[in-house]
């Protein structure tokens, strides 16, 4: 079976780049290691169909924890309408209408949005472009007036410190209609981490639990040697009836994220 005590060529690796400049490896030995270049997205799942750990097919900047977690929410919530902030490429959009009954997209891409209206599996999106600082306060009123059980929100829109922040404080003016999740991306990123910990959370009676870090971000190896954090989710859980106690703000990985920090080019 194996050939112990053979050479491992790097025929074996996926070469990003960063080679010999004549294109070839030599046999890696006990002492000598292929050298992997990364890009900025090295830490998405490029896994191959067979052991992908979903069936998404369009472009979704998340990591494979991140979409085992977040369809894990979708799974346990199953939407009767959903609200994402920020569709972008469609990925995680696909990921929710395998899941919701309906959905409301909202994204400042009308080409795109135009683009996914045509595909299988979108029927049940309603689509609205615009910034989400003037049109998500207009969708949530309307929620709150027709009364619509919207019980899963994805917010990975404005990636600024004040644009965030109001994106995640106006999704909290959504009244629940049964237990509801708010779901946060890049609370690794860390102009969004500090939105997300400016948000005054204990202010509203129905969040029951918040974790800054439900999904831990990723240090992820850029160009020139440098390295930005990046990533990870965030979870608010909103519920009908008012919570009876204080409320606790949980930083799963708030001390990793503080130990790289300083060596993050992106502060």
């Amino acid at each position: 079976m194996l050939a112990r005590g053979n050479a491992v060529t790097s025929s074996n690796y996926v070469d990003h780049g960063f080679a010999a400049q004549s294109g070839q490896h030599e046999p890696m030995t006990a002492t000598k290691k292929p050298v992997t270049k990364f890009s900025k997205f090295d830490f998405l799942d490029y896994s191959p169909a067979e052991i992908a750990v979903d069936s998404i097919t369009l472009p979704w900047e998340m990591s494979r924890v991140e979409r085992m977690a977040f369809q894990h929410l979708l799974g346990n919530l199953q939407p009767a309408i959903a609200l994402e902030v920020g569709t972008g490429d469609g990925g995680s959009l696909q990921a929710i209408m395998q899941y919701a009954d309906e959905a409301i997209s909202i994204d400042v891409n009308v080409a795109t949005q135009t683009s996914l209206q045509k595909l299988p599996g979108f029927k049940g999106v309603e689509f609205i472009a615009g910034e989400s600082a003037k049109v998500l306060p207009e969708v949530v009123q309307l929620i709150n007036k027709n009364q619509l059980n919207v019980n899963f929100i994805y917010i990975d829109g404005d990636q600024s410190t004040a644009g965030a922040q109001n994106d995640f404080e106006t999704a909290l003016k959504i009244i629940p209609k049964q237990p509801t999740c708010i779901v946060m991306h890049n609370s690794f990123l860390p102009q969004v981490r500090r939105a997300m910990l400016n948000v005054n959370w204990q202010e509203n009676a129905h969040v029951h639990y918040v974790d800054i870090d439900y999904v831990q971000g990723a240090y992820v190896p850029m160009e020139y040697g440098a390295c930005k954090l990046i990533g990870g989710l965030a979870v608010a859980l909103l519920k009908p009836e008012p919570r009876t106690e204080a409320l606790d703000i949980y930083r799963s990985y708030d001390h990793a994220f503080n130990m790289l920090l300083p060596f993050a080019a992106n502060k």
